[in-house]
């Protein structure tokens, strides 16, 4: 698997932080919408945990029974500025108005994914 390098000093390379929603999570959520229309707003989805590119190529791996195998590439120069290195949505909002669900964790979500479906 390719990533790319790090091209700040304070991330080390596939270091950089995004926020991973499982796709039953974002369905669970939406029926749980659906159901309470007296809720109203916009609400980010997922469980407020973010994680690096390193953690989800290393799950995907995991999930198929194979050792880590991550090379690091540069990243384009015209994505260097624009790149963001920190992603993560806050949750609060969704569970102020009542919305209780655990969320799977990237590992849970990835060997779902991997294992119920791309393995078939």
């Amino acid at each position: 698997m390719k990533l790319f390098k790090s091209h700040k000093s304070e991330f080390d390379d596939g270091e950089q932080v995004r926020y991973f929603v499982y796709v039953k999570d974002a369905v669970a959520l939406t029926i749980w919408l659906r159901e309470n229309l007296d809720v109203n707003g916009v609400f980010n989805c997922g469980a407020g945990i973010p994680r690096t590119w390193v953690d989800l190529v290393t799950a995907v791996f995991t999930a198929m029974g194979l050792k880590p195998n991550i090379e690091f590439i540069d990243m384009p120069e015209h994505l260097r500025d624009k790149y963001q290195y920190y992603t993560c949505a806050q949750m609060r909002k969704i569970s102020d108005v009542g919305f209780e669900h655990t969320f799977l964790t990237l590992e849970e979500g990835i060997h779902d994914y991997v294992c119920n479906y791309l393995a078939q």
